[in-house]
């Protein structure tokens, strides 16, 4: 039992060193990824990714499923979110910013309304956290790249 704890302090002591936001950051990264994981997406936090310009700079979070990516960033605030949207935009992937409140959902969609980025010619979604699974239901369920491998369960087999 005794191991068990201590192996247990040590991963989540690990886990927070490895991730680079505060707290709440990443918990917001943390439930997004099991959202997107029980969507049937492959996540990777903190993902590194070599720019165009050279450089190597990381997203929160990158979930793929078949040929499809998408980048997801948490912003805490509206400080960051025009430098993480021009990221994604480089990387030519499409963005979900996840947010913890009303409040930094409206500063975020303010500061991005003044701007023309649309990372892999998308609009960015910005949504709480409560928000993340019914829009993976919604969208993308509609949206092919994202279903490979999905059968089409409508499908009648009824010979005529």
């Amino acid at each position: 039992m005794m191991t068990y704890v201590i192996t247990s302090v040590v991963a989540l002591a690990t886990l927070a060193l490895f991730l680079r936001g505060g707290n709440l950051h990443n918990y917001l990264v943390l439930e997004s990824e099991g959202i997107f994981r029980d969507a049937g997406f492959e996540t990777h936090q903190e993902h590194s990714k070599k720019l165009p310009d050279g450089g190597v700079d990381f997203i929160d979070l990158l979930a793929k499923k078949g040929d499809f990516m998408i980048c997801i960033e948490v912003e805490t605030s509206a400080r960051y979110v025009l430098t993480n949207a021009a990221k994604a935009q480089q990387l030519e992937l499409p963005l979900i910013v996840i947010v913890p409140t009303r409040k930094v959902k409206k500063a975020v969609q303010n500061k991005l309304s003044n701007s023309a980025i649309k990372p892999a010619g998308c609009d960015i979604y910005i949504l709480l956290l409560s928000q993340l699974r019914q829009e993976l239901t919604d969208c993308f369920s509609l949206f092919s790249p994202a279903n490979e491998g999905r059968k089409n369960k409508k499908t009648n087999n009824k010979s005529n």
